[in-house]
């Protein structure tokens, strides 16, 4: 029995609290490095001693995430371009080797540009094409509930929403809507793939939206339409999974309408799994839209 104590002292598990960021800098930094990646910190858990043995990666992104917070080191995801410090909002933390982590100094020797210590550049409108926007002139815009929008890879769309909100002091969202849509296989596979996300999304309200056409060598074509809930499309979703293999070529839209009842805080694990689950499952290109909580 002693030894199973000890040995699960020597483990990180998901409902331990997550370590000091200055405590694993101290032992698992290399010395005098200006820099490490994500991945090289996590294999330090696995090589050294001095630490426990990481059984959930969650536990090292929340350190990471408190040690942005804290200005022990600089994150900087090689795809976006830009590091993550103080000021900045919380970054969707991954562990790779696209991932680095900097010491404040060396970060500012090198020139990284640090979000949120410059000015927000209003967006360009994707109606009007206008800066600001035209489409509504003569109405006043409501400023508590800002229009929230982003595309691209799953990491980028959701780590672009969360900046957002942290430019508009916005804490908690009540809709999150994700749309795929598009033509050939790589749409097709991308919407099996968020309908497999979704029973990973945690406690949520799901509706669907989905408009395909299949067409099939020797001319044989298919249109399938669904609009309602998560319970009856999943009945549905292995016979359209199946047919989309299938098919020699696909025209896909599929909108996703998910609605968190208590809200979905920016900061909590709750957005950061959703992201994550979506990111790892290889999705190529989403987009993304959510309505704050009002008050």
């Amino acid at each position: 029995v002693l030894h199973a104590l000890n040995a699960l002292e020597k483990v990180l598990t998901a409902d331990d609290p997550p370590l000091n960021a200055s405590f694993v800098k101290a032992k698992a930094w290399p010395t005098n490095a200006p820099s490490i990646s994500c991945e090289e910190l996590r294999r330090a858990f696995a090589q050294r001693l001095s630490l426990k043995m990481l059984l959930n990666i969650e536990q090292l992104k929340r350190t990471i995430s408190e040690g942005v917070g804290k200005g022990v080191w600089i994150y900087y995801p090689i795809e976006e371009g830009i590091g993550y410090g103080p000021p900045s909002p919380r970054p969707l933390v991954e562990i790779s080797e696209n991932a680095i982590l900097y010491t404040p100094e060396e970060a500012e020797r090198v020139g990284i540009r640090i979000k949120g210590t410059e000015p927000v550049e209003p967006e360009t409108c994707p109606v009007c094409n206008q800066v600001p926007c035209v489409c509504d002139q003569g109405t006043e815009p409501d400023p508590t509930l800002p229009r929230l929008a982003s595309e691209g890879t799953p990491a980028r769309a959701f780590q672009s929403l969360a900046d957002q909100c942290h430019d508009h002091n916005i804490r908690s969202l009540r809709r999150v809507t994700i749309q795929v849509q598009g033509m050939g296989r790589d749409p097709a596979r991308d919407a099996r793939s968020l309908g497999l996300a979704i029973p990973q999304f945690g406690k949520v309200t799901v509706n669907l939206d989905q408009n395909m056409v299949l067409e099939f060598d020797g001319g044989e074509r298919l249109k399938i339409e669904f609009a309602g809930s998560w319970e009856r499309y999943r009945r549905i979703k292995t016979l359209t999974d199946s047919l989309s293999q299938e098919a020699s070529n696909a025209s896909v839209g599929l909108l996703v309408q998910a609605d968190f009842d208590g809200g979905l805080d920016i900061s909590g694990d709750q957005f950061h799994t959703i992201r994550d689950v979506l990111a790892n499952l290889g999705i190529g290109r989403i987009s993304v839209e959510a309505e704050p909580m009002e008050g």
